[in-house]
Formats: structure tokens, C-alpha cells, sequence
């Protein structure tokens, strides 16, 4: 089956994950996880790349980025390519580093958006790695917390939350310490991030040939499953069945909030189902 073509415009924010061939151990080392960030720093002003947040795990990385010059797809391959060729030469080997394909998902809206943040710069504690995100030295997370934005773009995402930078800054440490922040936070409310084509245009709004309860019963969903997701049920037999809705109503163009609207739920539960299921 041919692979579906990435959706890539200027402007568009994408969560891009890469992991090592055969999920091995490619940033092994400092030296590893520091030639990453250099390789990044070089790209980053030629091709108008910004970076909002990033991670370097052992065996792969998350970046949230948004593009602005050249597509994704050329700043993955210049990057990778960079690494490859560094990392072969130091264990004296050639062939793949990164497994075939990256995996990048497009950022929608601002809840979504943050709700990819967290999940970043979480990684290192779900892993066990650290019991706090701010102590991981290899993630964005202390750009944030001490107003740094010398080489992380912190500005897009704390200006989100509020101009006053002091007030953004304690509420981002509360949505990293706090899941249930993200539902309550009113700066989410009724925000979506401006996506433009290469043209610098608004993206024209898709349109839609169904409603949202019509994309959910075309999930093959019956009456009483389709009732208890309609009430937000959390029953586990009922997570195939969202996600397929959740694909379906993306694809006709709808957004996080207006498919968790729908099902009495919140965006960034959405986000987070994705994100578990991904």
C-alpha cells in the first residue's frame, strides 16, 4: 500500500518523532544528544525553522516545530542525514541510523498544541528517566521555566498563554505538573493556531459533506456504544471506535474541540488519546 503524502505548508506546526533503526540506543551519550541540538541550531535560521520544544531520549527524539521556509520533509532529511553521518563515522560503520520514516503529526489548535508540549517534555519521567521534567537536562522544558528563548522559540507558546510573561510562565509550570490544568486553562478556550499555505493565505475551511454523530455511526458503532461515547464513557471496547471517528472527523476537516464537543469530551483528552494510541 502506498504511503498517504505528508501534509506540509508554510506555517504548519508539526510534533515530529524519529527513532533510532531497530529502536537501538543512538544518542547514547552526551556528545550524542549535544551534536543533535548543534546539527539543529545550524539548520534552524537558513530554513526557517521554528523550535517550540524538544526532547532526546536514548533511542529517539520529539521535536514540536514549526516550518516556515523549506518543507518538513527537506529539514528532516538535512537534519537526520547531519546525525547519520556523525554517528556512523564515530562507531566506525555505515547504513541506517534512523529508522525509514519519521513520524510527524500536524498541530490543529492550541489545546492540542499544549497538550503535545507536556507530553515532551514528560517523556524522560514516564520513562523513569528523572522524577521531574525539570530535571532532564536534555528536553525544553528549563527554556520555559527560566524565560530563555536564546534557542527554543518560547515566545509562540507563553505569549499563548498570556502577554504578561511572569503570569505565562507559572502557568506553564502548572500544566506540567498538572494534567487536569490543561482542561481549565482559558487561554485554550476558542484558540486556534493560524495555519497558511506557501502563499502566506489563509488555508481556505474544508468542506464538509457530513455531521459529526454521521461520521461516528459510520465508525460501525451500535446504538449502545454510540450512546456511552455520545456521554464521554471512558470503557476501553470503546476506544477503536473513537479513534476512527476522531480520523474520520479530522479528515473532513474538523477540529480537536469541535470533535470533543460533540462526544461531551475536552480537546486535549482527545490529544492524549491519540497520543497513547499512537
Amino acid at each position: 500500500m502506498a504511503r498517504k503524502p505528508r501534509v506540509e505548508y508554510k506555517g504548519a506546526v508539526y510534533h515530529v518523532i524519529h527513532r533510532g533503526n531497530n529502536r537501538e540506543y543512538i544518542f547514547e551519550d552526551a556528545a550524542d544528544k549535544r551534536y543533535l541540538l548543534s546539527s539543529i541550531v545550524d539548520i534552524k535560521d537558513p530554513m526557517g525553522l521554528s523550535l517550540m520544544g524538544y526532547v532526546i531520549m536514548s533511542n529517539h527524539y520529539h521535536l514540536l516545530v514549526k516550518t516556515e521556509k523549506r518543507a518538513l520533509s527537506f529539514v528532516m532529511q538535512k537534519l537526520n542525514n547531519n546525525y547519520a553521518r556523525y554517528y556512523n563515522k564515530k562507531i566506525g560503520r555505515s547504513g541506517h541510523v534512523f529508522g525509514d520514516r519519521y513520524k510527524s503529526t500536524l498541530i490543529t489548535d492550541n489545546n492540542y498544541l499544549f497538550s503535545v508540549l507536556r507530553y515532551i517534555h514528560l517523556n524522560p519521567v514516564k520513562a523513569e528517566m528523572t522524577e521531574n521534567s525539570y530535571d532532564y537536562k536534555w528536553s525544553s522544558d528549563m527554556h520555559y521555566r527560566r524565560n530563555n528563548n536564546r534557542f527554543v522559540d518560547i515566545d509562540f507558546v507563553l505569549d499563548i498563554i498570556s502577554k504578561n510573561r511572569k503570569q505565562a510562565i507559572k502557568q506553564y509550570i502548572e500544566l506540567m505538573g498538572n494534567e487536569e490544568t490543561l482542561s481549565k486553562m482559558d487561554f485554550v478556550v476558542n484558540e486556534v493556531i493560524e495555519n497558511k499555505d506557501t502563499d502566506g493565505k489563509p488555508e481556505p475551511e474544508k468542506i464538509r459533506t457530513t455531521n459529526l454523530d454521521e461520521i461516528l455511526w459510520s465508525t460501525g458503532v451500535g446504538k449502545e456504544d454510540f450512546d456511552l461515547i455520545k456521554n464521554c464513557s471512558r470503557k476501553r471496547n470503546l476506544t477503536p471506535y473513537k479513534l476512527e471517528y476522531i480520523k474520520l472527523a479530522q479528515g473532513e476537516g474538523y477540529t480537536l474541540e469541535q470533535i470533543a464537543n460533540n462526544i461531551n469530551s475536552t480537546s486535549s483528552a482527545i490529544a492524549n488519546l491519540l497520543l497513547r494510541n499512537s
